[in-house]
């Protein structure tokens, strides 16, 4: 067993405000740089597509943030691994630390995770038309890395700490600080019995109250107003212009 006495092993968790932060920027990112379409007087036509300025940050954050995910994991999660009608997201050994399979719900176990995820979920498979992953990529032929985006991003916003290993951490963090059992958290994120035994309790930093975990997180309002977004209401309506694949011709 490794000792859990270096920088990297640390257990950490973003206040709420800087999850809503984190959100809400990065929902503003994608509405000004990842869109498909804008309005244009100058063309005579309400719309005409532009070439995109980025990859889409926030399906990623919301993806590693909401279901603790290693960055492998998340990067090569396929729509035939999540069960959209029971919320259940199946994690490939294939694609694990561990070599091992392990299954996250998005609902009606202890604290659901996030019901409002699954229902995002959903409207990303519209959106997706039918592609094999589930994060977007229209640069390239599959989901890739985007920590380098990612630090300009969090440089921008001023959460200097955010990155796909510490979401995984916070993910943790939440859950066992919410009641969860350590067991149960060791089970979704794909960590021993023995480690969550070992450890977790000094991811506990209160005692945190919620009927799922996107409200212990502070979440639950901006995901809702998200989930809006990509069905084109609201003020995030065009969210729903976001580009979610590379096309054919690119």
């Amino acid at each position: 067993m490794k000792k859990f006495d270096t920088d990297k092993d640390l257990p950490h968790h973003f206040e709420p405000e800087e999850l809503q932060k984190i959100l809400k920027k990065a929902t503003e990112h994608d509405i000004s740089k990842c869109t498909i379409t804008r309005e244009s007087k100058k063309k005579g036509s309400s719309k005409v597509n532009l070439p995109l300025k980025s990859v889409p940050l926030l399906p990623h954050l919301m993806l590693f943030m909401l279901t603790g995910t290693r960055s492998n994991e998340g990067l090569n999660l396929t729509w035939q691994n999540v069960n959209l009608k029971t919320g259940a997201i199946s994690i490939r050994k294939e694609t694990t630390k561990t070599k091992r399979s392990r299954m996250l719900p998005m609902k009606n176990a202890f604290k659901g995770i996030s019901p409002t995820f699954l229902e995002i979920l959903r409207v990303w498979r519209q959106l997706c038309n039918d592609d094999k992953f589930v994060l977007p990529h229209p640069l390239s032929e599959k989901p890739s890395d985007i920590r380098k985006p990612l630090v300009n991003f969090r440089d921008s916003i001023g959460v200097y700490e955010l990155c796909f290993q510490n979401l995984r951490k916070n993910f943790e963090s939440y859950a066992v600080s919410s009641g969860i059992p350590p067991a149960v958290t060791a089970m979704w994120v794909g960590h021993s019995t023995v480690v969550a035994e070992e450890f977790y309790a000094e991811y506990v930093f209160g005692q945190l109250k919620g009927n799922t975990l996107d409200e212990v997180m502070g979440i639950s309002k901006i995901l809702k107003e998200i989930l809006d977004g990509y069905n084109g209401k609201g003020k995030y309506k065009n969210l729903a212009m976001t580009k979610w694949r590379k096309s054919e011709e690119e």
